[in-house]
């Protein structure tokens, strides 16, 4: 056995990786006759602890022996797996259901790559004799933290999943949109293509902006459904749809999908007649072009100008700086909203009464303490109570008023504080609005309908 171990140990630190596992093979083949196993372990394997595994992690195996004491256990690796390299490993006790006590022998490793990894056997060595236990078989993929949001197509008639395909005038393509890393769906929009017909036929839950299970998964879920007829003759794309999605590291992306080159053939006379007699594919030709479809406000009955979003923006500044039963600022904040048709419920908070409760507060703290200091104790007890009920109503209005709000004069909202991006939707104006973050002349507001960077500029600050 020793001579084995010292064969073992020099073929592992002299031999290269193709030979390593072959030639220990051989070795073992040759000096340890106990691979032919007892059949209490024919059947061991080493189990990893999860189902799948991910790049960049630490992933744990472990194998439980019962009823063999850890003394009498030695492991070794016979190769690490390739795309990843060996941490770390551990021996246990452990009892079993019965309460016999054994081994667990546990294994950490951490993949670079995705993909099938299979690690070589485990040299067990239990005693004097040596067993060849294998590793099972896991799935390693990429770390969710490192993955971006991404966008895919598959075409109804399979012949067109492929990146290059040809099509001719007038053939009906039908394709549905995926999306794949994602947790939510915070805007999506789609463009019509130039010299053709697109319609969207159905769009999915995912499209409803509502969070999905965050827990990962490589599903693609579908966005939408199309129907598209190219008109003329030449190379096309598929329509552009572009989607603002949050993945699962909490980042947003705007993905779109990937380049496809559809080379649009001229159609025989005898093609365009049969297609015109079988299905009119061109009946939508003289059609007006469907609007693209857009996650978007619907647009207001009165227009109101940046001059009136500033003025609205001072009467609740009034009203923020008047005491909450100044009615009068109250009042003249809500008829001038209801002029150009805007409904606010929300009330300023107000700073001075916020000042005066903060003074309540210290006072009564002060108080407290002089009572305590006179041995007034019951006294004290009450104006405990009643400082911590001061300091509860204060600390209520300080979340609203330590934070940012505005008037916003229309505009369009962008996943991304850069005028190159596309925009995902535009917000009416006169709305009150959360301030968010700041990022030079761009700021990141917060409503009731839509999130998004709009220009500083648009935005008229409640102080």
């Amino acid at each position: 056995m020793k001579m084995t171990h010292l064969i073992t140990s020099f073929c592992r630190q002299t031999l290269k990786k193709p030979f390593k596992a072959i030639f220990l093979s051989i070795i073992n083949f040759l000096f340890l006759p106990s691979f032919f196993f007892p059949q209490n372990f024919k059947n061991l394997v080493v189990q990893p602890t999860a189902d799948s595994f991910f790049t960049q992690q630490e992933c744990e195996y472990i194998l439980q022996l019962p009823g063999i004491e850890p003394s009498s256990v030695l492991s070794d690796l016979m190769e690490y797996p390739s795309g990843g390299r060996f941490i770390s490993s551990k021996k246990d006790e452990y009892v079993d259901e019965n309460g016999t006590l054994g081994t667990e022998l546990h294994f950490w490793f951490i993949f670079t790559e995705p993909g099938e990894k299979t690690i070589a056997p485990l040299m067990l060595r239990i005693g004097k004799r040596v067993y060849g236990i294998p590793f099972k078989t896991v799935t390693v993929h990429e770390n969710p933290s490192l993955l971006s949001p991404v966008l895919s197509v598959e075409f109804e008639n399979p012949e067109y999943n492929k990146p290059e395909f040809s099509v001719k005038i007038g053939d009906v393509l039908h394709f549905t949109v995926y999306i794949q890393y994602c947790v939510q769906m915070i805007g999506y929009k789609w463009i019509l293509p130039k010299d053709s017909i697109c319609k969207e036929i159905e769009q999915f839950e995912i499209t409803t902006g509502k969070s999905r299970n965050p827990d990962f998964t490589t599903e693609k879920f579908p966005v939408a459904t199309f129907e598209w007829k190219p008109l003329v003759s030449g190379t096309f794309s598929v329509p552009l749809v572009i989607i603002d999605a949050i993945a699962y590291n909490g980042e947003r992306h705007q993905v779109s999908l990937p380049n496809y080159t559809i080379d649009v053939l001229q159609a025989t006379p005898k093609e365009i007649e049969e297609k015109v007699e079988n299905s009119f594919v061109f009946e939508d030709a003289f059609k007006p072009a469907p609007e693209p479809e857009i996650l978007i406000v619907p647009p207001q009955k009165t227009p109101i100008s940046a001059f009136y979003c500033e003025a609205l923006a001072k009467r609740h500044s009034a009203e923020r700086n008047s005491f909450p039963w100044n009615r009068k600022v109250r009042k003249q904040r809500k008829d001038a909203e209801q002029a150009v048709g805007i409904s606010c419920p929300v009330r300023e908070q107000s700073i001075p009464l916020f000042i005066l409760c903060s003074c309540i507060t210290g006072v009564l703290l002060i108080t407290c303490f002089v009572f305590a200091s006179l041995h007034h104790y019951r006294l004290m007890v009450a104006f405990i109570c009643l400082f911590f009920t001061a300091a509860v109503n204060t600390l209520m209005q300080a979340p609203e008023l330590f934070s940012t709000y505005g008037i916003v004069a229309e505009g369009k909202l962008y996943p991304v504080p850069e005028e190159s991006a596309v925009s995902s939707a535009a917000i009416v104006s006169g709305q009150r609005v959360k301030i968010v973050e700041r990022a030079a002349d761009w700021v990141y507001i917060e409503s009731q309908e839509l999130n998004g960077w709009i220009k500083a500029r648009s935005v008229y600050l409640i102080r």
